[in-house]
């Protein structure tokens, strides 16, 4: 049995502890994000049941190895002291661990490949190959990719040589976690001739997040990998004309040579232009300034007269009126070429900022509408982070409100009470009156009506 880092991480912990465990002392502990640490922790379960050891869970509690005696100990220890020796040496054996493989073998084979071959590679009948290629099917379609099969001949992926590239490298990324990304990738990196690559960067000032360099030094890898085998790109990246006059082209040509003389792989025009594309498409926009365009423009304005019909909210923040069509610029750019940012925090970031996700959600809808492409996840954390950090630096006026109390007198102190402690920034009650007196109010002198019952006129 072939066990992953991950499941080798979890499962030590889960056999050092004496109680219950949550996701979130699994992945602080691991290092894996609680996102994955749940999909980890199926797989987990099914490791333990071959060996006949039950994983509890419980909502709130996290998981517990139920009746762990010495000897079912014993033998899990020694099977993960295997897998830490001779970890390369194993076949994949679970479904996951299959579906990579096989996902990697296809896209880097000229040829038909039988499900026969498959199976004997992996030492599992052909019914469950072809179990894992339903799955693999799917995850080819989000790339432009082919899946064709032929009776007697088996199976063959075709189509772009660029999607092949980022179906390779998006199946990397998602099998590193934290600890995979840092401290394995990125110090093998510092302490390698490699780092040129990343002076190369420096030098230019092209200023890329880590988890995006990380990204773009495993695309450059796999490029040069695929180059090496004689899988070219083979033609002109759509609408090149706009970027080759911007620093990024400058950086691919000379990333180019630094592959000629280290790897002597020739990096042709058309692989400068896709690696020039990445570069735009994965370096931060800070420092960068907005170049007038109209199309930009005229889509800012729309989206922003969208946000506040459905939500009265204005944006006047000078920063946010800089940055938000920038944004907009890059995001559209990824959008055309496939690319993406890699933003781990989407899986909460709904539920802890609902009004600037609500903001971003609007921006998706737009867009969509213009390009028939919905944001992906990552983009809208993007966005959501941006609404939710100019809502925040927003310096706010305090609203004059009138408060209609239809209640007690207990009641109205309770309400003065929490808007001093909640609202204070933002909001002064400077009257409050009964519902019957409204007619006699001049209503002009006051921003906001604050009232314990509806209000139907």
């Amino acid at each position: 049995m072939q066990l992953k880092k991950n499941e080798i991480k979890i499962i030590q912990l889960l056999l050092a502890s004496d109680n219950y465990i949550s996701s979130y002392e699994i992945a602080n502990s691991t290092g894996i994000s609680r996102r994955r640490v749940r999909d980890e922790m199926k797989i987990v379960k099914d490791i333990l049941a071959t060996l006949h050891l039950n994983l509890l869970s419980k909502p709130s509690q996290g998981y517990y190895i139920e009746g762990k005696s010495s000897q079912d100990l014993t033998e899990l220890q020694s099977i993960i002291n295997k897998n830490e020796r001779d970890d390369d040496s194993l076949i994949p054996s679970l479904p996951d661990e299959r579906s990579n493989y096989i996902l990697g073998r296809l896209i880097n084979s000229r040829e038909f490949i039988k499900l026969e071959t498959l199976a004997d590679e992996l030492l599992v009948s052909r019914a469950t190959i072809a179990n894992d290629l339903v799955s693999i099917k799917n995850e080819f379609k989000k790339y432009g990719l082919k899946f064709n099969q032929k009776p007697n001949y088996g199976i063959y992926i075709s189509g772009p040589e660029t999607g092949k590239r980022k179906c390779l490298v998006d199946n990397i990324f998602k099998n590193l976690n934290i600890s995979d990304m840092y401290f394995d990738f990125l110090d093998t990196y510092f302490n390698s001739p490699d780092y040129e690559i990343i002076q190369i960067l420096r030098e230019y000032a092209i200023s890329i997040s880590d988890i995006s360099l990380i990204d773009f030094l495993i695309s450059f890898s796999i490029s040069a990998a695929r180059i090496s085998c004689g899988y070219l790109i083979g033609h002109q990246t759509e609408g090149f004309e706009d970027y080759q006059n911007r620093t990024e082209y400058f950086v691919a040509k000379k990333l180019a040579l630094y592959a000629k003389e280290h790897f002597d792989v020739e990096f042709d025009e058309y692989e400068i232009q896709n690696i020039t594309i990445q570069l735009i498409c994965k370096r931060a926009t800070k420092g960068l300034t907005f170049i007038y365009n109209q199309d930009i423009i005229d889509l800012q304005n729309e989206i922003l007269d969208k946000i506040k019909k459905q939500t009265l909210i204005t944006f006047d923040d000078e920063h946010f009126n800089k940055v938000f069509p920038l944004y907009l610029n890059y995001t559209l750019i990824r959008q055309k070429y496939g690319e993406k940012i890699r933003t781990p925090l989407y899986e909460d970031i709904q539920y802890d900022y609902p009004l600037s996700y609500y903001l971003a959600q609007i921006v998706s809808q737009v867009i969509k509408k213009h390009t028939k492409i919905p944001l992906s996840r990552s983009e809208i954390t993007n966005f959501t982070i941006l609404f939710n950090n100019t809502i925040n630096n927003k310096k706010y006026s305090q609203k004059k409100v009138l408060l209609i109390n239809c209640m007690s007198e207990s009641i109205k102190t309770f309400i003065n009470h929490f808007i001093e402690k909640e609202l204070y920034d933002q909001l002064v009650i400077t009257k409050s009156i009964h519902y019957y007196e409204i007619e006699e109010e001049n209503l002009d002198q006051y921003d906001l009506i604050l009232s314990t019952a509806p209000i139907h006129r």
